[in-house]
C-alpha cells in the first residue's frame, strides 16, 4: 500500500510540472469556428480520424485556384507581456531574446518573415491573403534557457481572405506549434552554431507552411 501511495505521489508531482514550468494561471482555450475535420498537424498527418474523407487545405487550394500573395500577422496589443527574468512569467506574450523594444512588433516579425519568404512557391489564379492571429507566444527567459530549456509555445488561428474583395474564404482554424526548447549546455552549443531562439522559431514557421500548404520546398533542416 505504501508503494502505491509513493507511486501516486510521484505521478502527482510529475503532472504538476510541465516542460515549460506551467505554474502560471494564464489559460488559453483554442477556438475554432471551422470544421475540425480539416485539421492537420505540423507533420501533415490527419489529426482527426473523420478527416480521412475530407480534402486537405492544400487540395482545396488547388481545386479553387487559391494563391497566397500576402501574409499578415496580428499580435494583439491586448496580450499581456513581461520582462521579468523568472521561470514562467504569467503572461500571454513572452519574448526577451532581443534588445528591449516593441515586443509585439518583434514577435510579428519572427512569425511573418519566414512565411513571406515562401510566397513565391504558391500557384493559382485567385489571390488570397493569409492572416494569422496570435493568441499565445512564449519563448524562454534567460533563467529558463540557462537551465532546463522548456518549450517554445506558439498558438494562433489563421484564415484566408480574397485579396480583392476581402471576403473570408477559409477559416479560422487553430494551430499549436509548440516544440521543445534548448536549455543549459545544449542551448550554449546551439547559440554557438547560430541556432538562436529566433532562428529555431522561424524554422518552425517555415516548416509549418511547407507542411500545411504542401509546398514543393525543402524543410529548414533544423532538428526540433
Amino acid at each position: 500500500m505504501s508503494r502505491l501511495k509513493t507511486a501516486l505521489g510521484l505521478v502527482a508531482v510529475a503532472l504538476s510540472a510541465s516542460a515549460c514550468v506551467s505554474n502560471g494561471t494564464v489559460t488559453r482555450e483554442a477556438t475554432n469556428a471551422f470544421d475540425t475535420s480539416t485539421f492537420f498537424d505540423v507533420a501533415g498527418n490527419v489529426s482527426n480520424p473523420s478527416a480521412q474523407t475530407q480534402p486537405t487545405l492544400a487540395a482545396l487550394m488547388r481545386e479553387r485556384g487559391w494563391r497566397i500573395t500576402d501574409v499578415r500577422v496580428n499580435v494583439p496589443r491586448s496580450l499581456s507581456t513581461s520582462e521579468a527574468n523568472t521561470m514562467k512569467p504569467n503572461v500571454e506574450l513572452l519574448w526577451q531574446d532581443e534588445p528591449y523594444g516593441d515586443r509585439y512588433a518583434q514577435v510579428r516579425d519572427i512569425l511573418e518573415r519566414p512565411m513571406r519568404g515562401l510566397l513565391p512557391a504558391f500557384e493559382g489564379s485567385r489571390e488570397v491573403v493569409l492572416q494569422l492571429n496570435v493568441s499565445f507566444f512564449h519563448a524562454q527567459t534567460p533563467l529558463v534557457r540557462s537551465t532546463f530549456g522548456g518549450e517554445h509555445e506558439i498558438e494562433f488561428t489563421f484564415s484566408l481572405y480574397d485579396a480583392t474583395t476581402g471576403a473570408l474564404v477559409y477559416g479560422p482554424a487553430s494551430r499549436d506549434l509548440t516544440f521543445a526548447a534548448y536549455g543549459g549546455r545544449r542551448a550554449v552549443e546551439a547559440e554557438a552554431m547560430g541556432l538562436t531562439q529566433r532562428v529555431r522559431i522561424e524554422a518552425r514557421m517555415h516548416d509549418w507552411m511547407i507542411s500545411e500548404f504542401r509546398l514543393p520546398v525543402a524543410p529548414s533542416g533544423v532538428i526540433f
